[in-house]
């Protein structure tokens, strides 16, 4: 599952699998147990420019552990992370600690990659594990858990408060795609400005999640995660039919050029009025609320099913099988997942993993509450095989929007891929 924030560089082949422009340790880190005098090196792979939060939580984290441990920090590479994480391991010199995503782990773990931390989670009476809140089962499979949760991030659609009063619309709590369809139509009319609007790199969460709420209401998710379940089937045809009803009124922003406009652009459109809603991360609400001079309010992925229904991730930690120095590794993620360090985290507005923190945005209230309908596992469709996902982001509305192709082709175009998927496992 790839971040909802992140940033794309061409990842190296170094040894702790870095990307060429990514600081590198400048020593070899001595391994636990060294009677060295000098503090042990430690290395994080876990400086998350994207999060303006954890400029302060490095700085008092390599302050906190001064003396013990030497925390060489390496910015986080989110385009080339599984490659950067695979080779790390691969080299035999990983780095102690990975960012990573706790619910897309599988494979390393089947792989035997990575550090179960069960046993650690349940010391001293569970002590660590009831700081968290339900988000720590993202990182769960079976009965252990293998990575830990700093915040949470899923799709959603932040909406222009003014603009719905104006328009008169007010947002049912469980909304339905005709609904949705019925509040696009209502603030056309009344406002004047485009209801809704998505990023070429966000335009996925409609045709995604309009999907994974169809599986949910059949209770196919299981199926359709596993590709079970042939593009024939009628659930797909009913995502197309209600995705081409927002190109055939003219809902999505701008009109012609929709599915080609960049974020900073679909997000300077929102914070001049020109779309009302638009369909983005949770990740981003201190951004959004902080650019916006009108009340923003946090509203859920219509459902193309009988109840809300999206896909879940979340931002956090793991530590390779391999690592040398997985008790540091422990205690200082430990540290990071803290009540301290994390409400550094909430009050840059994130929604975070620790149970303890108090929320002074009222918008990231909002999104805890939409957090509690996200999906975390078994993944969505998309995620299952790179060229299914690339279809949906690159290809799937294109077609249907822009080139009037017919579902038989775009049904096609999917099964074929999913048959190719099939062969591979």
């Amino acid at each position: 599952m790839t971040a909802l924030v992140g940033c794309a560089k061409d990842s190296g082949n170094s040894a702790t699998g870095t990307s060429d422009t990514a600081k590198k340790p400048d020593a070899a880190k001595p391994p636990e147990g060294s009677t060295s005098g000098a503090p042990r090196k430690v290395v994080l792979y876990g400086d998350i420019k994207e999060f303006p939060s954890f400029v302060p939580m490095l700085e008092k984290l390599k302050a906190d552990f001064k003396g013990k441990y030497d925390i060489q920090t390496i910015p986080v590479d989110w385009g080339n992370l599984e490659k950067v994480v695979k080779t790390g391991i691969a080299s035999g010199q990983p780095a102690d600690i990975y960012a990573y995503w706790p619910n897309n782990l599988k494979t390393m773990i089947d792989s035997k990659m990575v550090t179960d931390l069960t046993p650690y989670l349940d010391a001293n009476g569970g002590e660590w594990r009831k700081q968290f809140t339900s988000m720590l089962d993202t990182g769960k499979y079976g009965s252990q858990t293998y990575g830990v949760p700093i915040s949470g991030v899923f799709p959603l659609i932040y909406a222009n408060q003014d603009l719905l009063d104006k328009a008169g619309v007010k947002i049912p709590d469980n909304w339905n795609w005709e609904q949705f369809l019925d509040a696009l139509k209502q603030i056309k009319e009344k406002t004047g400005v485009y209801p809704f609007g998505a990023a070429n790199d966000q335009a996925i969460i409609l045709p995604r999640e309009g999907l994974q709420s169809i599986g949910e209401a059949q209770n196919k998710l299981d199926e359709l995660s596993k590709l079970q379940i042939p593009i024939a089937d009628p659930m797909f045809t009913k995502m197309l039919e209600n995705l081409k009803k927002l190109n055939d009124n003219d809902y999505w922003y701008p009109g012609k050029g929709a599915l080609t406009i960049k974020r900073d652009e679909e997000q300077s459109a929102f914070y001049q009025g020109k779309v009302a809603m638009i369909g983005e991360a949770s990740s981003l609400a201190a951004t959004v609320t902080t650019n916006s001079k009108f009340k923003v309010v946090a509203l859920p992925v219509p459902t193309m099913g009988n109840k809300l229904a999206y896909t879940g991730s979340a931002d956090g930690f793991m530590i390779p099988a391999n690592a040398a120095n997985k008790e540091a590794a422990v205690e200082i993620i430990k540290k990071l997942t803290s009540q301290e360090y994390m409400q550094i985290h909430a009050d840059a507005g994130f929604l975070v993993s620790n149970v303890n923190v108090k929320y002074t945005n009222p918008i990231v209230t909002q999104i805890g509450a939409l957090y509690k309908h996200a999906i975390t596992n078994p993944p969505g469709f998309t995620y299952v095989d790179s060229k299914i996902d690339e279809y949906f982001r690159n290809q799937l509305l294109p077609k249907l929007f822009l080139k009037g192709s017919d579902f038989k082709e775009i049904i096609s175009d999917l099964e074929a891929l999913r048959q190719e998927a099939l062969k591979k496992k």
